[in-house]
């Protein structure tokens, strides 16, 4: 199993071995192709320590909600455990609630240099509580006569929760300049965004809920997370390069994640961010070659088998190497990276969709919180 908190030296000739794909890049999408395997979140800590330590990087960006990530920001400058579970609270239920995330989230905290970090998040709220509960916050400072309505109309199902976030948004835009002064621009920029991310989860959810996965995260969450990452990107300026940790296939620079529901292709996040900042946007995949995976079912997360597709790029990679665990550059002669291989039933050519690849040879589940 891998180090889940490396010194700098156990990391640093390794990662260097994709440092000349990282270096200047103003997003970089650490993937994994897995959310179930342990594993994986172990490699993120070993790159993230590199990217903070010696390529400046201060913003790391969770597949989770603005507002949720928050608690995890101010653990790094509190270490109080009530901020660090708060961070979870979200994630319940989900993969993200892991105990490997919280050994993570425990060794980022230990990372010491000059300048703050920061942790937030990009997704839409499809786990609300957090978002929710930030807007009810925010309304009490404003206006705590109406939070009691508010609270009660994002009690309702998802579709009725999204019209309530749009028509707060409304009331709120048509009295603007009364919430700014009695907060602040930023503030109330924080909270446009938390009621447009309500909006795009429980509409997402919605869909899920009607067996529309695919229609629902193509119109409603993948442009979501696509404008929460471009939002924050404006937003952080020139502050180091920001550090998202995603799923592969939100990382992909080339594949389309599904079809919306007026029948038009929906590019990924990491598509849309390498077509917005071109080379600007890195990548940096996970492949597995075997092992075991937490895996969701109708009853609940269960181990299983991690699926290696025949047609998959993982025989090529791992002939490269007999390593355990490895990094290896698509500027590689080890492997035809040129080639097209398939991935999740779309092509894949491994120098257009990533920039390097972290290889994990055999993998374990996650163990939930």
């Amino acid at each position: 199993m891998l180090d889940p908190a490396p010194h700098a030296d156990d990391i640093a000739c390794p990662a260097r071995t994709l440092e000349s794909k990282l270096r200047d890049a103003r997003v970089i999408c650490l993937g994994e192709n897995s959310h179930g395997v342990a594993q994986s979140i172990y490699a993120h800590g070993l790159l993230l320590r590199h990217l903070i330590e010696d390529l400046g990087a201060r913003t790391i960006v969770f597949e989770g909600t603005e507002a949720s990530a928050s608690s995890w920001d101010r653990y790094l400058d509190t270490r109080d455990e009530r901020d660090l579970v708060l961070g979870f609270r979200d994630m319940a239920g989900s993969l993200g609630a892991s105990r490997e995330r919280e050994e993570l989230l425990r060794f980022i905290a230990t990372i010491d240099v000059d300048e703050d970090l920061h942790i937030t998040g990009f997704d839409v709220a499809v786990q609300s509580a957090a978002t929710i509960q930030a807007i009810l916050d925010h309304l009490d400072r404003v206006e705590p006569e109406t939070t009691h309505t508010w609270r009660q109309a994002f009690l309702a199902s998802p579709i009725l929760t999204a019209e309530a976030a749009d028509d707060l948004a409304n009331e709120i835009a048509d009295r603007r300049a009364k919430y700014v002064a009695a907060t602040s621009e930023a503030e109330v920029q924080r909270l446009e965004r938390d009621l447009t991310n309500l909006a795009d989860g429980q509409r997402f959810l919605d869909r899920f809920y009607d067996g529309d996965f695919e229609g629902g995260n193509a119109t409603y969450r993948e442009p979501g997370m696509t404008r929460n990452m471009l939002d924050l990107l404006a937003r952080r300026g020139d502050a180091g390069p920001i550090v998202m940790l995603a799923h592969n296939g939100h990382c992909h620079r080339t594949i389309d994640i599904g079809i919306d529901l007026s029948g038009d292709p929906t590019p990924s996040v990491g598509a849309s961010l390498a077509t917005a900042l071109g080379d600007d946007y890195r990548t940096i995949f996970q492949f597995y070659e075997a092992g075991r995976e937490l895996l969701p079912t109708a009853n609940g997360f269960v181990p299983g088998d991690h699926y290696v597709s025949p047609a998959g790029f993982e025989a090529a990679l791992f002939a490269a190497s007999d390593a355990d665990a490895f990094f290896l550059s698509t500027d590689t002669d080890r492997v035809d990276v040129a080639a097209t291989y398939s991935y999740r039933g779309q092509p894949l050519v491994p120098a257009e969709a990533f920039d390097g690849v972290h290889a994990i040879r055999t993998v374990t589940p996650v163990t939930l919180r």
